[in-house]
């Protein structure tokens, strides 16, 4: 086993610490910067010293006095070549192939003849490709460094660098626990040093840490975020924040946890914030299947693009995104009754399933589908369900008779086409509707028009509050169109006040004379309403 010790009285301005190890005649030392980022690496075995600097997705190595540059060119499934500098002056480039893990198994160079074929086991150790079995004696120079799942390779010591952590392939295990228990329920799970839950042949650990952080970022946004993108994306930072320094350990730096902070802030903000975007703008339309064939095409190009962004395949963003949007449609459609957590579950398994099949990680499917489904379909429902009953509070006061607000249902009768109610019957469509059910009390049903904005909002609640008024006041002598006479005119004065509308007005004057004179008992002034709009209706 190496043994490491710090070097703590060695001065230098740029440079934290040094990292040392022997092992069987070998010697390697480490250099990192101010972020604790690897900078250079020194390696000597006998005679021979290897020197390597890092810059970016650069890599300079110096062996033996000659000097090799080896540039990294990625795209968003990763390394797909390098650029390699020889010592002499000559270029070329390496062309790398990968299997289905991101294991690097061939090289070829610009003519696509075969330069090298590399082969690994379940575990990561080296075998021989044409036989699958372990080398007979030492097996030929690997070309470059990288090898299993595009991890580094530290061949002199058997080792794997997998960047948060260093790995052993002969034993299948790493040779430090991860800081955070990855799945307590699963028995897989419940070993520190274990190495992709003893699953190699399905699983990589691409930085040798646990996906727990995004599990828990992701459940806390859809339980406390509200549907509010901003919120939402901050709850999200401060949790991948603090498990990214829990991951760093005594590693972690004020610097950078705060850029982490705004990258993942900003991100998915962006994320959040057009999702909720992308539902707005389709729910103004009347539902039917090419409007949610629309939507889901939207949503399935924009994670697309997100995922190519952040290093991804846009095909794998775009499956999660548009089989999840086409089936929260779907739910809601057809489960009119399924709780908001178990829609969101729904959708989340949707996503990540959909984008297994494609190719890519459940997890990230998983995490499109319930913000789809959060900040889309059912964005507007958990706003009302946050929001209606304290505007009614607000600008209504407690009104005599109510029983239940409802945001989300369909009351007895009617059907939901486009924004709005249609009863069956008649066929009028209304953006509210009053139900009496006894005892003096209502139920009161809104339709999505009745949400569209805090004004058509006042302007139907307070339409309907007054029914409730009056049911509850008159009892088994109401008389529904004196009420719907009150109702309408209140409406229509409200509505001239909110947007200068005389259209009417003048039958509105006639219809309110006649109110006073005939049906004055249900004259709304008389309930506790008035046609004045709040000033602070503008603020809400």
């Amino acid at each position: 086993m190496p043994t490491a010790y710090q070097i703590k009285d060695q001065p230098t301005p740029y440079y934290l610490t040094f990292h040392v190890v022997w092992c069987l005649g070998l010697f390697q030392k480490i250099r990192q910067g101010q972020q604790l980022q690897r900078i250079t690496q020194q390696y000597a075995e006998g005679s021979t010293t290897t020197a390597k600097l890092w810059a970016g997705a650069c890599e300079y190595i110096t062996e033996n006095g000659q000097q090799k540059t080896l540039t990294y060119l990625s795209g968003p499934e990763g390394v797909f070549a390098l650029h390699v500098k020889n010592p002499n002056g000559s270029e070329n480039i390496r062309y790398i192939h990968k299997d289905h893990l991101g294991s690097w198994h061939t090289i070829t160079d610009e003519n696509s003849n075969l330069l090298q074929e590399l082969s690994f086991d379940a575990w990561g150790n080296r075998r021989n490709p044409a036989t699958w079995r372990a080398f007979n004696g030492t097996p030929p120079t690997p070309l470059f460094d990288r090898g299993f799942t595009g991890h580094e390779h530290l061949y002199a010591f058997s080792l794997i660098n997998m960047n948060g952590r260093i790995y052993d392939p002969g034993i299948g295990r790493f040779l430090s626990p991860d800081p955070v228990l990855q799945f307590p329920n699963f028995t897989q799970g419940l070993n520190p040093y274990a190495y992709a839950l003893n699953n190699p042949l399905r699983f990589v650990d691409p930085d040798g840490y646990s996906l727990a952080g995004q599990i828990i970022a992701t459940t806390l946004v859809i339980a406390l975020s509200g549907g509010n993108p901003i919120l939402g994306a901050l709850i999200y930072s401060v949790v991948m924040t603090i498990d990214h320094a829990i991951e760093q350990g005594r590693n972690v730096n004020a610097g950078d946890l705060f850029g982490y902070f705004t990258k993942t802030f900003v991100m998915s903000a962006i994320s959040m914030g057009a999702t909720k975007s992308i539902g707005g703008y389709f729910d103004q339309f009347e539902r039917t299947g090419l409007r949610e064939l629309r939507r889901a095409l939207a949503h399935g190009t924009f994670n697309g693009a997100m995922r190519f962004a952040q290093g991804g395949k846009f095909e794998h963003g775009f499956m999660s995104g548009f089989v999840s949007s086409l089936g929260g449609s779907f739910m809601q459609a057809n489960s009119p009754n399924m709780s908001t957590g178990a829609q969101i579950t729904m959708a989340a398994v949707i996503g990540g399933t959909a984008e297994k099949l494609g190719g890519g990680k459940f997890a990230n499917g998983a995490v499109t589908g319930a913000y789809v489904m959060m900040f889309n379909h059912l964005s507007a429902q958990i706003e009302k369900e946050i929001d209606v009953n304290k505007f009614r509070e607000k600008y209504f006061g407690h009104v005599e008779g109510l029983r239940n607000l409802y945001t989300d249902e369909i009351p007895d009768g009617y059907s939901l086409e486009g924004n709005v109610f249609i009863n069956n019957r008649t066929r009028g469509g209304a953006g509210g509707v009053t139900v009496y059910v006894g005892d003096g009390m209502s139920d009161v049903y809104l339709s999505p028009y009745a949400m569209k904005d805090v004004f058509v909002l006042y302007e139907v609640l307070g339409h309907e509050m007054i029914h409730v008024a009056h049911r509850n006041h008159f009892g088994v002598s109401h008389n529904s169109s004196h009420s719907e006479f009150a109702a309408y005119t209140w409406s229509m004065a409200v509505r001239r006040r909110l947007y200068g509308i005389d259209q009417g007005y003048k039958d509105l004057q006639k219809r309110r004379s006649l109110l006073y004179k005939q049906n004055s008992a249900y004259n709304y002034d008389k309930f506790g309403f008035h046609s004045n709009i709040p000033r602070c209706l503008w603020d809400w």
